[in-house]
């Protein structure tokens, strides 16, 4: 009966011992923050993911605590707060890192993984397109009269080798005359077209086709609006 009762006492001390959950191992939450969900553009400025980390278990479990990166085939870069291809747990069992895609396009696969609890393991799928171009800008004619009717087609040619050009936006602006629609998307084929409408006036014109993702990038025309 003492055996018995010792037995019980030791029982039940180890586990007020273990309290904590001791016996679990911990798990891993990871989100992403990106204006693009899981795409980024191999462009800087365009080419990051934040990735969050929260580990929930036994607390001697979660804090300092290393997660490792694996870049399965090498796409770009990770930057976390442990190293290049690691990050450790604050307190409260938190990291965060940055992957920052490279200059090819493609499909970007990487790996997370508790360096002590390997098994405990999440993999994404990045995405990674390349940064659209505009390749020229054109016009049906590039002389017009100056009696507010005449008009000509402007149209904006892009390219990439696999984003989605349906998707992007160009914003086109003059210098005088009327744009008759100043933002639009491609087609399926990279085209952009509107129509540029003459003023009322003799004029030299700029015609500009701005990328919409970043607006410093542009193509211009020159059109002369003028009596014969």
């Amino acid at each position: 009966m003492k055996y018995f009762l010792m037995l019980l006492v030791l029982s039940t001390l180890f586990i007020v011992g273990c309290d904590d959950r001791g016996y679990e191992n911990p798990t891993m939450d990871v989100t992403f923050e990106s204006d693009y969900g899981n795409i980024v553009y191999n462009k800087t400025g365009f080419n990051e993911i934040m990735f969050k980390f929260q580990l929930d278990g036994p607390l001697s479990k979660i804090v300092d605590q290393r997660i490792n990166v694996n870049l399965v085939n090498n796409m770009g870069n990770f930057i976390g707060t442990g190293s290049n291809l690691s990050m450790l747990t604050n307190e409260f069992g938190y990291a965060e890192g940055r992957f920052i895609a490279g200059n090819g396009y493609g499909t970007a696969n990487i790996e997370f993984s508790l360096e002590t609890w390997p098994k405990e393991k999440r993999v994404y799928n990045i995405l990674i397109l390349d940064f659209p171009k505009i390749d020229s800008l054109a016009a049906g004619t590039y002389t017009l009269l100056p009696d507010g009717i005449s008009s000509t087609s402007i149209k904006a040619y892009l390219s990439s080798e696999n984003a989605d050009l349906e998707m992007v936006k160009i914003l086109f602006e003059t210098t005088d005359g009327r744009i008759t629609q100043t933002e639009l998307f491609a087609d399926a084929e990279g085209v952009a077209s509107t129509n540029l409408i003459a003023p009322l006036h003799e004029a030299y014109i700029v015609v500009k086709a701005k990328l919409g993702l970043q607006p410093s990038i542009y193509k211009s025309i020159n059109i002369k609006c003028v009596n014969p």
